[in-house]
């Protein structure tokens, strides 16, 4: 799993992600990429990536003695005695509960956040005994692998997989299912998987925009998604604040624009995550996610998105053989006035999020009233109106660190920053009545969600408080922070916790970090860095090839003009450890003429990135096990990355070179981008010092 954001947005201010030791990869930008080199994380790191940053932060900053690990807060008491505030708190060691420790403190941080525990699915499940049940239902927390959709862990051997839930997590899981689905089915290293359907229900429209998208229409290159979105040159003149509200037809319309051009460019694509009909969008706005695959993976069938809400789960009666007699449940979902039934249903997986109540149960009552607490609205359980959303006027002792959805690691330490300021120096940010006035215009924006959340759902955007750029110039300017800005202006560039510093940031680590980010974006914009890796991630799902061009009798077979070939490129775990992305590609011919059999003419080839290169390779097949294991390298592909070459701005060029005998065959990839999507592409192939030679055009 990564992130989906970058390492330069998933960071603090002091301590840079160049001074992790995460053994075995490169720096972002690709320089001094070698075996012994390879120490850096990549630019969207792995959760082990993420783990080792987190430790090494601990060590660097935090005293051993600070943290008690293995414990659990049984119950935290405000205490007025004496004329004192103080907090009472009963913990308890979790490998053995009968030792419990009572401690006193000023001041309590709560930052368990409320992503605490899944929230059990909502909807009516009937004639379905969990002690008798057949057919496995589990949270997205619980999914690891294909075998977790079993109740025996056996691979299914039929049925659909329902997927349940229309955010992050939603998309993802379904998207891990059908790329363990394409692992299972066409890699040498699996048993083989059955091709299950997976039909993922969402209750509005949601759009998968992949990490990497074109940096503008001035500009050829690509550039990560936060990139776009965090920069502060798009704000009005004047300071930067934090801004919120409802979410308006005219906002939404706005935002499902900008999706879609980022998603196609200027070019409407049906079989893009559009999955809403026209009357729809007036009703519900749009929800986005990061996700590599999810798009092709519905383009090519294998997800089938259905918006709507889940009613209900039902018995089926048993399908005889050939399913092996399995028992299937059946799936009512209500799409505003209509209502679908989805059988054959063999696993459940829902993403439909998590409670607050667990993360908030040692605290009584009397405070989680002060707090507004509400376990009805789960996405905005508590009512924080002051000090960019950690506390609560009522009680000036309390604070919550990242208790929101979406707690971006810049906006945590702002929160801190603030907490220790005030607690610290007792100090308030601020004048006093725009002090007031903020919290009043927070708190108002809170009742009318949660109003919203029950009555009109189309009003409630996706991030409640998702102004990250607003929040973080706002709290900078009211800590009187220093920018940390190197070569750039105040709204060059995308917004990261390193821009903002104060006296206890390690300087050099914050430069570190932004003197990094600069030369990504200057490579990106000018040098081609990530277009490769774009490129590679569109070239997943099903094309359909034909052959151009002139002939020549020593061409393959499959460059036969008489052919139409379906080329087709299923992702998989790499096969080899050096790579982090891998297609096997298969090619099947169907005859346009009198060609024969279409079936005594295919081919099968390995396609492979790495992000330590920024490159990606084809390699030819060892024909004893199916045609899956990557045999020789045929060749890496280099793009041309000539800053104005070629000569229109959404294509690029590449060339692949590989010495056949005496002879050398040089394959010229063009790739035809609108937007982040690959519409089309072509493979020119020349032998020897040929003029030219047959070209293969794919298209979707």
């Amino acid at each position: 799993m990564r992130t989906n954001l970058t390492q330069f947005t998933v960071s603090f201010s002091d301590l840079s992600w160049e001074s992790v030791d995460v053994s075995g990869r490169p720096h972002v930008d690709g320089s001094n990429a070698t075996a012994t080199d390879a120490t850096f994380a990549p630019i969207y790191p792995k959760a082990w990536h993420v783990d080792r940053y987190l430790r090494q932060y601990f060590q660097k900053f935090i005293p051993a003695d600070i943290i008690s690990f293995n414990t659990r807060v049984k119950y935290a008491e405000r205490v007025h005695q004496d004329g004192r505030i103080y907090w009472k708190v009963k913990s308890f060691d979790c490998s053995n509960h009968h030792v419990e420790a009572e401690r006193t403190f000023d001041y309590m941080i709560v930052t368990s956040g409320f992503l605490e525990r899944p929230r059990e699915i909502d909807c009516k499940i009937h004639n379905v005994v969990p002690s008798q049940r057949q057919i496995r239902i589990l949270h997205s927390s619980q999914f690891r692998t294909l075998s977790d959709l079993s109740i025996n862990g056996e691979p299914l051997k039929g049925g659909k997989v329902l997927v349940v839930g229309g955010s992050h997590s939603g998309g993802d899981i379904a998207a891990s299912i059908a790329f363990q689905m394409s692992t299972g089915r066409y890699s040498p290293l699996s048993q083989g998987a059955q091709p299950l359907e997976i039909v993922h229900v969402m209750p509005q429209p949601m759009y998968a925009i992949p990490p990497f998208i074109p940096a503008s229409e001035e500009t050829r290159g690509f550039i990560p998604l936060d990139f776009l979105l965090y920069r502060a040159v798009t704000r009005p003149p004047g300071p930067i604040s934090f801004s919120f509200g409802r979410m308006t037809p005219e906002r939404a319309e706005g935002m499902r624009n900008l999706i879609l051009s980022l998603l196609n460019g200027s070019k409407p694509d049906s079989t893009s995550l559009e999955t809403e009909k026209q009357e729809d969008r007036e009703m519900v706005p749009p929800y986005a996610i990061v996700n590599e695959s999810y798009v092709e993976f519905v383009r090519s069938g294998a997800i089938v998105p259905k918006i709507g809400r889940l009613l209900k789960l039902a018995t089926q009666q048993a399908i005889t053989s050939p399913r092996n007699d399995l028992d299937f449940l059946c799936a009512t979902v209500a799409n505003f006035s209509d209502a679908i039934q989805i059988e054959d249903v063999a696993a459940v997986v829902y993403a439909t999020g998590y409670t607050a109540s667990a993360a908030l149960s040692f605290l009584p009552d009397e405070v989680k009233t002060h707090l507004g607490f509400d376990a009805a609205y789960p996405r905005l359980p508590l009512l924080l109106e002051s000090d960019f959303l950690t506390r609560t006027a009522a009680i000036s002792d309390l604070a919550f660190i990242g208790f929101s959805n979406g707690p971006y690691w810049g906006v945590m330490e702002m929160q801190a920053r603030v907490t220790a300021r005030r607690w610290a120096f007792d100090m308030e940010l601020g004048a006093d009545e725009r002090r007031k006035q903020d919290s009043a215009n927070i708190i108002s924006c809170m009742h009318d969600f949660r109003r919203a959340m029950a009555n009109e759902k189309s009003a409630v955007p996706q991030n409640l408080f998702g102004d990250y750029v607003g929040l973080m110039e706002q709290a900078s300017r009211e800590l009187d922070l220093e920018r940390n800005d190197l070569s750039w202006g105040e709204r060059e560039g995308p917004i990261c916790p390193s821009r903002y510093t104060d006296a206890g940031t390690d300087q050099k680590e914050a430069q570190k970090t932004m003197a990094s980010l600069q030369q990504v974006m200057e490579k990106a914009l000018h040098q081609g860095l990530f277009v490769a890796r774009a490129a590679f991630r569109a070239l997943q799902g099903n094309w359909k090839t034909q052959c151009l061009g002139r002939q020549d009798p020593q061409s393959p077979a499959l460059l036969n003009q008489n052919l139409t070939v379906m080329a087709s490129f299923h992702p998989r775990i790499p096969t080899d450890p050096d790579f982090d992305f891998e297609y096997l590609y298969i090619e099947k011919c169907m005859s346009v003429a009198d060609a024969g059999d279409p079936g005594a003419v295919s081919r099968s080839l390995v396609y492979r990135y790495s992000e330590a290169l920024d490159k990606m390779g084809v390699w030819s097949v060892k024909d004893d096990d199916g045609n899956m294991t990557a045999g020789n390298l045929d060749y890496l592909v280099d793009f041309d990355l000539a800053d104005g070459k070629p000569p229109t701005k959404k294509t690029w060029s590449a060339i692949g070179r590989n010495t056949d005998g005496v002879d050398t065959v040089s394959s010229t990839y063009t790739f035809h981008f609108s937007g982040a999507a690959l519409h089309k592409f072509s493979i020119e192939t020349k032998i020897g010092n040929t003029d030219a030679g047959p070209v293969l055009e794919f298209v979707r």
